[in-house]
Order: structure tokens, then sequence, then C-alpha cells
């Protein structure tokens, strides 16, 4: 679809990148230099099958812990199954994260998407006035929050959408 597109922008032409002059690939030690954009269906489907592939091995490291892929879908699953049953999350919601990189951050991501929620970044830096105009603006009824954010929160929640919050310490999950 995309190279089609681009052929029809550029006149017929399929832009062709030399390898040679992607000096980074060398780097990639067996990774593949291309992807297929059809072979998975989803965010989903392609995570699903890493996190069966690299079971046992390490995903992430977070404040001297670490979790492994296998740690990680079971999380991600749990926290799925929190947001539709317990929260009554469905496709096409959008829940707001408002957190720094810890590991909490890609397990409520993978949680998300497992849901066919939207996820909506949201800066944990975020003045009152900046975090009420985006969570207004992107509709969001949940969010998911780094406790250090929570009372930039408190002082506009009551004029948002927000109806849970999801608080997320310090730590590995």
């Amino acid at each position: 679809m995309w190279t089609g597109l681009l052929q029809r922008m550029r006149g017929g032409r399929t832009p062709r990148a030399n390898m040679s002059t992607r000096h980074w690939t060398k780097s990639y030690r067996g990774i593949p230099t291309k992807i297929d954009p059809d072979r998975y269906a989803s965010v989903v489907e392609l995570l699903d099958g890493a996190m069966k592939r690299f079971h046992d091995k390490v995903a992430f490291h977070s404040f001297g812990g670490s979790l492994t892929f296998g740690e990680v879908d079971k999380l991600s699953s749990a926290f799925c199954a929190y947001l539709q049953s317990e929260l009554g999350v469905k496709k096409g919601d959008r829940i707001a994260v408002m957190a720094p990189n810890l590991a909490a951050f890609p397990i409520a991501f993978i949680g998300i998407a497992r849901a066919g929620a939207v996820q909506v970044n949201v800066n944990p830096l975020y003045t009152p006035r900046e975090l009420e105009h985006q969570l207004t603006d992107a509709g969001c009824e949940t969010i998911v929050i780094f406790n250090g954010a929570t009372p930039t929160l408190a002082e506009v929640a009551g004029r948002t959408g927000i109806k849970h919050i999801i608080p997320q310490r310090l730590g590995m999950g």
C-alpha cells in the first residue's frame, strides 16, 4: 500500500536506498534489515509471538530488577483483564498513561493494546493546564499515572472526563 503511494508521488519510481549507505545495519548481528509489513495482522500478534519465542529471556531492566518476556506476558495479560472486566474498557477507548520510562510503561502499553484500546501518552512533567487540555481533547476516561504526578492530576481531574485512576509507583510493576 505505502509503496504504491510512494511510487505515485514520485512519478512511478520506487526509491531504493543503497544498503551500503546504511552503515548502521552492520551492528544488527543477524537481525533482518528488511521488514515484511504484512507478516503480522496487528502489533498484538507481533508481541504475542515475541513473548512466546523469547519467554525466558530478559525483556526489561529497571531499578536493579528485570522482567522476562514471560513475566511481561503474564503481567500485561492481567492488566488487560483488569481493564476489561473491572473497568469496562472496550475497543477504541482511550487510556492516558502519564509515567516515565519504567518497566510498567510497556506492560501498560501491551495490556492496553490487547484490550483494543488506544494509549494516549501524557508527559509526567505537564502543568495542570496542559494535562487538562490533553485529557479532555483525547477523551480519556482512564489514566495510568506515576505517583509522582498525582498532584497535577488532582488539580484538574474534576474538569476532565477521567473516571478511573490507576496509580503506578516506582519499581518493576
